[in-house]
């Protein structure tokens, strides 16, 4: 039962995901100008940091990725609010993750991705963040659900989870998941890691949020999302 109940609450939040002191930020060429974005009289709350930037990513076209903490079970409510009267994105960053110190922030492509601190990084998701992929394609009118069962089908990825003892949970809730991450999108990648691939769809296309997990009582569970 409690396993179920895992199951559950943590594909509710993966499906409300659709709707809409820090350590510094770094990247090799930050956007300053995307920095200094301005945030002026925005209030939001959310249960959990996976749900707020969900929703600051939908509401302000911020392009985010998310890295769970293994230490950090979504399931459980930790409410989280940003309220910022005159401000700009590295000041929401920052506020973000200071009510949530086991994450911190930097700008990568051009994409804020929101990740643990070193020591609270779950390897099986930094080894999959960092594989890279040959060739990965995504055709024109190609579902978020089938992009996420076609990654998770690499055979680089598919031999990471194979040592973890891991398997993918790609599950579809939403009628959502079932339609293109944007009105004519497509990508050819080439050599390129999985970060950077999914950063790259988050920048280009009209779906501005990834976010990747793990859990189960033994955290056999992978999931990615977009």
């Amino acid at each position: 039962m409690k396993i179920l109940q895992t199951f559950g609450g943590i594909w509710l939040i993966i499906a409300i995901t659709h709707i809409a002191t820090a350590f510094p930020p770094t990247s090799c060429c930050v956007d300053q100008g995307f920095l200094n974005m301005p945030i002026d009289n925005l209030e939001l709350e959310a249960s959990n940091i996976g749900l707020l930037l969900s929703e600051f990513a939908a509401l302000k076209k911020v392009p985010i990725g998310l890295e769970v903490s293994p230490r950090d079970d979504l399931s459980e409510t930790k409410t989280i609010r940003l309220q910022i009267k005159h401000g700009t994105l590295t000041d929401a960053l920052n506020s973000i993750v200071k009510q949530n110190p086991l994450y911190t922030w930097r700008v990568q492509d051009n994409v804020v991705n929101v990740l643990p601190v070193d020591e609270n990084r779950d390897p099986l998701l930094r080894d999959v963040l960092e594989t890279r992929l040959e060739k990965f394609s995504i055709k024109h009118g190609m579902s978020r659900f089938a992009i996420r069962q076609s990654l998770t089908a690499v055979p680089a990825i598919r031999t990471i989870m194979s040592q973890y003892k891991v398997v993918p949970d790609n599950q579809s809730f939403m009628s959502r998941d079932l339609v293109p991450l944007g009105k004519e999108y497509t990508l050819e990648a080439t050599n390129m890691s999985v970060s950077a691939l999914l950063n790259q769809v988050v920048r280009e296309s009209q779906t501005k949020y990834w976010i990747m997990l793990r859990y189960g009582e033994k955290k056999q569970y992978f999931v990615l999302n977009l």
